[in-house]
């Protein structure tokens, strides 16, 4: 967990504040706290890959941002980071475990692909318009989700999903000898045609305010 401050000014003279939870933990509201609204950005954990003769990359989670929430009557609210899905090699992959911002807002994981195929759009947007060799790097561009792994194809490997990028730590799911991880918080890990396939990203939290100047 990190806690990021910016003091370039805001909005009717407030100073925007910003905690990034990388693991579980406590957002305490300040006791100058600007209003009675937080912003939430989150993202589940991220699936595993699969092990298979028809592997797939796992699914990066579904995620909101910046999405305005009521705090007048918290003084401290309890912060879940998802979990990314453990990597097996029993040909059955593994979905991410949810985030969430106490009970007043939450995002479940990715969902696993199964051996195949069939489960791969369950969760995950369709990943849009880009080639399947950059497609780990990209979000969804059509829903509110990380971007679907996909099965390889002409040898590219078979790639996890993306997640989102929220700092600068180069968060990126487990990769394999066959594909690479997804790029960021919640992304999927690498799928395998045999041995052990990559685990999904860990999600994250960031919670964002203002404070009296």
């Amino acid at each position: 967990m990190s806690l990021l401050s910016d003091f370039t000014g805001g909005s009717g003279g407030g100073i925007p504040k910003r905690q990034l939870f990388t693991a579980d933990g406590t957002w305490t509201k300040p006791a100058n706290i600007l209003g009675d609204t937080v912003w939430v950005t989150m993202i589940g954990g991220g699936s595993s890959g699969i092990s298979y003769s028809s592997a797939n990359g796992g699914n990066g989670a579904p995620y909101i941002t910046r999405i305005p929430v009521d705090i007048s009557a918290e003084t401290s609210v309890s912060v879940t980071v998802g979990q990314g899905g453990a990597g097996t090699t029993t040909a059955q992959a593994n979905s991410g475990s949810p985030s969430s911002f106490g009970s007043l807002l939450s995002v479940p994981g990715g969902v696993a692909p199964n051996t195949n195929n069939s489960s791969v759009n369950t969760l995950g947007g369709a990943p849009g318009a880009v080639a399947d060799s950059i497609r780990r790097y990209l979000p969804s561009t059509t829903g509110p989700f990380g971007s679907v792994g996909r099965e390889s194809l002409n040898g590219e490997g078979y790639h996890g999903g993306a997640g989102l990028t929220l700092d600068d730590s180069g968060k990126v799911a487990g990769s394999v000898s066959a594909g690479f991880g997804g790029i960021g918080y919640g992304s999927g890990g690498a799928g395998t045609i045999s041995g052990t396939p990559g685990v999904g990203a860990d999600g994250a939290v960031l919670v964002e305010w203002l404070e009296k100047a």
